[in-house]
């Protein structure tokens, strides 16, 4: 018979558009800290518009807990009437892993000349800028690198996720490719005298095919069986 704490554990922190409205980052923060110290491991999910809310909420944990990233995963969460949504999935342990991100982060920096230029590697986002403008810059710097960096900060972080998964899953660009590695970064944003720091995010997109998740691909066929539609 199951004891009380195996029937209260909880599998997943799902972070909804919803939550923008009235929830922090900081109060998920405190649940993605609390599930660890129970059990050792959450999965956190962000869906469509709270995407940024889910890596602000990862980024604060692990910047001031023995929180550490296992495995992060991008892709589309598809429901009746609403059609697709994007979905972020963080795989969240107690335990280091092998090889920080933030360290694989800074190995594919030093392979790469990071500027905006023209022969530059580098594309930063913001929330002004439509998708439809950052595919193309993408598509366009991809012709001449095999790899390329986005980067944005804040809520740009939306506009980010949904240019990465328009090159690795939306059959836009002429050869297959692929998210090879997800950062979070503490950023720092001036206003006048005061300087705020945000979550900032760093997606590494090259050519090639994805080795996808089997556990993150199981975990997304959970979730739309137990998300009710009418509640994002």
């Amino acid at each position: 018979m199951p004891s009380k704490r195996d029937e209260n554990k909880q599998d997943l922190i799902l972070i909804k558009p919803s939550d923008v409205l009235d929830r922090s980052s900081t109060s998920f923060s405190e649940k993605i800290i609390s599930s660890i110290m129970s059990d050792g491991q959450i999965d956190v999910v962000g869906l469509g518009t709270s995407i940024f809310l889910a890596c602000s909420a990862v980024n604060i944990s692990t910047d001031i807990a023995n929180v550490h990233i296992h495995e992060v995963t991008l892709d589309y969460i598809e429901f009746p009437f609403l059609g697709k949504s994007e979905v972020i999935i963080f795989t969240l342990k107690n335990a280091p892993r092998g090889k920080h991100t933030q360290v694989m982060a800074k190995e594919l920096n030093e392979k790469m000349k990071l500027t905006t230029e023209r022969d530059g590697q580098l594309i930063v986002i913001s929330r002004r800028q439509t998708i439809e403008r950052t595919v193309q810059m993408c598509l366009w710097k991809l012709i001449n690198f095999e790899r390329i960096k986005l980067m944005a900060g804040g809520s740009a972080i939306n506009n980010a996720i949904r240019t990465a998964l328009v090159l690795a899953k939306g059959n836009i660009s002429k050869q297959p490719l692929f998210i090879e590695l997800i950062s979070l970064e503490k950023f720092y944003r001036s206003r006048g005298d005061q300087t705020k720091p945000i979550t900032g995010i760093h997606i590494y997109i090259k050519k090639g095919k994805e080795k996808e998740s089997s556990k993150h691909k199981k975990l997304l066929a959970s979730i739309k069986s137990q998300i009710q539609v009418p509640n994002l």
